[in-house]
């Protein structure tokens, strides 16, 4: 059976102050299924993902994870996915997702959307430790999208956005895992990393493929001894 997972605040709450306890079901009765709105229940399908994503998502400070149950997958965008009905079932592990780790993320599943040549030759120099300099990194953005580094989170995570605007996802998806890599702030490096995760999930053609391809990639750069996740391909 496909587990899930939720992130919840010290305080055991989620999005609008909504209040958790374990082995307590919450039910939306709302029609509709949208994602981001009041008419679903969010989780994921992996642990590592709710903690890579959690920035670009809730973003909730210092956060707690649970075991969950649902009633059925009404809708996922390829990151996340929604229920009518959850329940907590025990609280786990936090994994922990270092800075590099972050960018070896958003590179490789940028990767997997976006074939540009010579963005493609400085991905591979700096996966493979060649060349991690961010004056390099800084060209890669630079070459796909008019990208001004900025050292705070919003501004490096705005450069995978901006170039959603001007371009398409994949080149969006690019550009951030570069200005990742170009941060000189943890926060900034962060921040552009998962907008670049972001942004290929809306490049590819297929949201179930790319959210497989990210889980194999997290679990490839990230430990996962402290988790049994099996992934059941099950259609919305």
């Amino acid at each position: 059976m496909q587990k899930y997972y939720k992130l919840l605040s010290q305080e055991m709450t989620s999005h609008n102050d909504t209040k958790w306890e374990i082995g307590t079901t919450i039910t939306i009765l709302k029609p509709g299924k949208e994602m981001c709105t009041d008419q679903v229940l969010h989780c994921y399908n992996h642990p590592l993902l709710a903690v890579f994503l959690n920035p670009i998502h809730a973003d909730i400070k210092n956060p707690l994870l649970f075991e969950i149950s649902v009633d059925e997958i009404v809708n996922s965008d390829g990151l996340k996915f929604a229920s009518k009905s959850q329940t907590l079932i025990n609280k786990i592990p936090l994994p922990e997702i270092s800075t590099e780790q972050r960018i070896e993320i958003g590179i490789r599943i940028a990767k997997t959307v976006f074939k540009d040549k010579k963005w493609n030759e400085w991905a591979d120099k700096w996966l493979s430790g060649e060349d991690r300099s961010s004056d390099a990194a800084y060209a890669a953005a630079r070459s796909i999208c008019d990208y001004t580094y900025a050292a705070d989170s919003a501004g490096a995570g705005a450069a995978a956005l901006d170039a959603a605007g001007a371009l398409d996802a994949g080149a969006a998806a690019a550009a951030g895992a570069a200005a990742a890599a170009a941060g000189a702030a943890a926060a900034a490096a962060g921040a552009a990393a998962h907008a670049a995760a972001g942004a290929a999930a809306h490049a590819a053609a297929d949201e179930n493929e790319v959210n497989i391809q990210l889980i194999n990639i997290v679990e490839e750069i990230c430990s996962v001894d402290d988790f049994e996740v099996e992934i059941v391909d099950e259609p919305c």
